[in-house]
């Protein structure tokens, strides 16, 4: 399927995103590698502006400025135990897993402030990492117990208490693929906490 068109100023092989560390990605690659048609076009990722401009490789180090990059680190985690599920239509659904932290939300006002121009979408913005595509309900449940399950044998856990994968965020990722069905590869990042 072509992406749909965008201003000339954006490009759907830009993005700033939130990248888990490789600590924790191992249950999700194993789903995700399994399951999610986007898996050699993407890391594990939040998007936080996609689309986005046209090369950002380019920029000055110096960019962006004030609020971003003063906004403070702050700690996430993955929702595993409830995997989330949206319906594109009757037969393509994709299941995430929501982060906690309002603080995602904070730092893609001060982005989408920033790069005020990024705006192409009315869309409310809802952070999520996306594990994977099922074409029923059922298929979204099975998809949903899988990672579940590939968390829950990762971290060991016991059914008591909450599932949850955690990182501490202290950069954005801009990220960059030379045309539209590459991978997305870091070209750059944006520090947190730089007052």
């Amino acid at each position: 399927m072509a992406p749909r068109r965008l201003p000339l100023h954006l490009s759907y092989r830009c993005a700033l995103a939130l990248l888990p560390p490789a600590a924790i990605t191992p249950p999700l690659e194993a789903v995700r590698r399994e399951r999610d048609n986007y898996f050699a076009h993407w890391p594990p990722h939040i998007n936080l502006l996609y689309p986005f401009l046209k090369s950002p490789s380019n920029w000055e180090p110096s960019e962006p400025q004030g609020d971003v990059r003063a906004t403070p680190p702050f700690h996430v985690s993955l929702i595993c135990d409830q995997p989330s599920v949206v319906s594109h239509h009757a037969s393509r659904k994709t299941v995430w897993l929501e982060p906690t932290s309002r603080s995602i939300h904070q730092l893609q006002a001060a982005l989408q402030a920033e790069f005020s121009e990024c705006n192409a979408d009315n869309w409310r913005y809802r952070p999520h990492l996306s594990v994977g595509e099922a074409s029923s309900d059922d298929g979204a449940k099975k998809l949903s117990s899988e990672i579940t399950k590939s968390v829950s044998d990762f971290l060991a856990c016991s059914a008591e208490r909450p599932l949850m994968l955690d990182w501490y965020v202290d950069k954005v990722y801009v990220m960059e693929r030379e045309g539209y069905y590459d991978r997305f590869e870091i070209v750059g990042a944006i520090d947190l906490g730089q007052k």
